[in-house]
């Protein structure tokens, strides 16, 4: 049997999660995301930027995770959540770091 991998959520992402409140959206997103202990490559791989994206969709609208795998960790890294429409225009955003 294979070891789990663990979810870590940046401070970034856990701004994103509160943000968008209680509800049944975000027990959506932490339960797609709480799935990757098991199955951490299920996103799109960004060879580019060396991430994955995480598809989510949810009443409330379709959403992004995007995280990085490390390996040696057996750790998954959130790094951001956010709706389709705004997930990959954030990154470039100059004020986003």
């Amino acid at each position: 049997m294979s070891k789990e991998w663990v979810v870590h959520w940046s401070p970034r992402s856990e701004r994103c999660i509160r943000k968008l409140g209680k509800g049944p959206v975000t027990d959506r997103i932490r339960q797609e995301v709480n799935s990757l202990t098991t199955r951490p490559r299920r996103g799109k791989y960004l060879p580019s930027l060396d991430i994955y994206s995480l598809r989510i969709g949810t009443t409330g609208g379709e959403y992004r995770a995007i995280y990085q795998l490390i390996s040696e960790d057996h750790a998954v890294l959130i790094t951001l959540v956010a709706s389709r429409e705004h997930v990959y225009e954030i990154p470039s955003r100059p004020d986003s770091v």
